[in-house]
């Protein structure tokens, strides 16, 4: 044959469009892809209840669908280490997403119904299944997330220590690891330009970054002599910072371990003569973590979606003609036909703007909304 049929022809874009395929996939749990502008939205609001079980559902299915697809994580690992550090605040942003930790204990919207409930037990059994899939791919998830504080030159972005520490009570990095990534965040300076090592948010998400990788305030230990010297040369008022950070935390500590780190804070608070140190009372235990299943779920059904059989039991009328499931945002079309207003912005943005009922054209702002059965669902 002819030789030259046997090159490949690489584009000269190919970085690019790599950095542009795993921005797309990062971006799968964001609250972005499943909620539209809300300009211009007329009737009553969706409730926050409504909208947080929507977002959850929609997590729960990329995690089932990210660990069903053979490949995907490898894909994902070897994408993002190529990328390099500076990808990092976007990754663990989507394990957490993807990982949904703050389920660990009951969402006060998963109480409102036997569904909602449904739904949140189905999401953490999602998370579990990805969890174990992932397991293999932590450490160099962990090791590049060590290189970002370097990669963004010295200043960590809003939330990328939160994040990092409540991945690790599902997806926790060993020791080695801990120890690297806290010295070199402990050598870098908050968005804000103030020093990790003396910031009380940033010293508050560290030590429960340590809880939630098993390593506790240990004098001596050689793992959290960094973290530990960083606490001990803080003032008082840093203490007193930390222990409030940690009364509003949102995520879930290891509660046993993060006692300790407590005790560390307010003993030195209280040797400093700061008088008596601010009380942060332990928190309560999390519910023990979902087990691993030992069988992967069922492939992802040719129609709906993975999860959407939790809301087969809803009433037909609460239900998207298009896509069967329980409607958040009811809306009626010109030929009388209902759906979720997400499912059928995106079926008409697929569709060339056309009705995938009829085949006739059919514009967003046609379908009205339907505050009173929006009400009823609820």
């Amino acid at each position: 044959g002819d030789p030259s049929m046997d090159a490949v022809c690489v584009p000269d874009d190919l970085g690019e469009l790599r950095l542009a395929a795993l921005g797309a996939a990062l971006g799968l749990t964001s609250a972005k892809v499943i909620f539209e502008a809300t300009d211009d939205i007329s009737g009553e609001a969706i409730t926050i209840q409504m909208r947080s079980a929507e977002l959850v559902l929609h997590r729960a299915e990329v995690a089932v669908g990210a660990a069903s697809i053979s490949g995907f994580l490898h894909a994902l690992a070897t994408a993002a280490s190529q990328a390099g550090g500076g990808v990092g605040p976007h990754l663990v942003s989507f394990l957490v997403g993807v990982l949904q930790p703050e389920l660990a204990s009951e969402p006060e919207w998963a109480t409102t119904s036997e569904m909602m409930q449904a739904t949140a037990q189905e999401a953490r059994r999602a998370a579990a299944i990805f969890a174990s899939r992932l397991e293999q791919h932590t450490p160099m998830m962990w090791r590049l997330l060590a290189t970002t504080p370097a990669a963004l030159g010295g200043t960590l972005p809003p939330g990328f220590l939160q994040d990092c520490a409540n991945m690790a009570y599902l997806s926790s990095p060993s020791e080695t690891d801990f120890h690297e990534f806290a010295v070199r965040c402990l050598a870098s300076s908050t968005h804000a330009g103030v020093v990790v090592s003396g910031d009380p948010m940033s010293l508050a998400c560290l030590c429960v970054l340590a809880a939630n990788s098993g390593v506790s305030p240990e004098e001596g230990h050689a793992v959290t002599s960094a973290l530990n010297a960083a606490i001990t040369a803080a003032p008082a008022a840093v203490h007193a910072g930390i222990v409030q950070r940690w009364e509003h935390w949102r995520g879930p500590p290891h509660a046993t371990l993060l006692r300790r780190w407590k005790e560390l804070v307010n003993a030195l608070a209280a040797s400093a003569g700061a008088g008596e140190p601010p009380i942060c009372p332990p928190p309560e235990e999390p519910p023990p973590r979902p087990p691993v299943p030992t069988e992967m779920a069922p492939p992802p059904p040719s129609k709906g979606t993975v999860l959407g059989n939790l809301l087969r039991e809803a009433p037909e009328n609460y239900c998207c003609q298009l896509d069967k499931r329980l409607m958040m945002d009811p809306v009626r079309s010109p030929a009388g036909h209902i759906f979720d207003r997400s499912s059928i912005a995106a079926a008409l943005a697929s569709g060339a703007g056309l009705c995938p009922l009829t085949g006739q054209p059919l514009a967003l702002d046609q379908c009205e909304r339907m505050p009173a059965l929006r009400k009823e669902i609820q």
